[in-house]
C-alpha cells in the first residue's frame, strides 16, 4: 500500500500498488518566460516576457533586443540550453 499519492483534495489516501487514486481535482499550472539581457556595469536591462521557451521565442528575443539601442555593441553569454541552439543565427528569419 502508499500513502499520499497525489490527490489535492485528500491529504492521504490509501491505494494498492500500480492502482492510480480517483481524483476530480486536476492541478493546472500556467507558466510564462521571461528572457532578458542585463548590464552589469550600467545596470540597464531588457525582458522579454513569453509564453513558451523555444528557439523560436529565443530568435524573437534576440531581434527586439537588437532593436534596442541599435549603435551599441552588445555581447551576450549563453549557457547551453537546447532553445539557445539557433541552426545559422546570421541568416534566420
Amino acid at each position: 500500500m502508499k500513502v499520499g499519492s497525489g490527490c489535492l483534495l485528500e491529504r492521504k489516501s490509501l491505494n494498492g500498488k500500480g492502482i492510480k487514486p480517483i481524483c476530480v481535482f486536476q492541478q493546472v499550472f500556467k507558466a510564462t518566460w521571461l528572457f532578458g539581457a542585463y548590464s552589469p556595469f550600467t545596470g540597464d536591462h531588457f525582458e522579454l516576457e513569453l509564453p513558451h521557451c523555444n528557439s523560436n521565442n529565443f530568435q524573437l528575443f534576440l531581434n527586439e533586443f537588437s532593436k534596442e539601442r541599435p549603435d551599441e555593441f552588445k555581447i551576450i553569454i549563453l549557457d547551453n540550453g537546447a532553445f539557445s541552439q539557433i541552426k545559422d543565427p546570421y541568416h534566420s528569419k
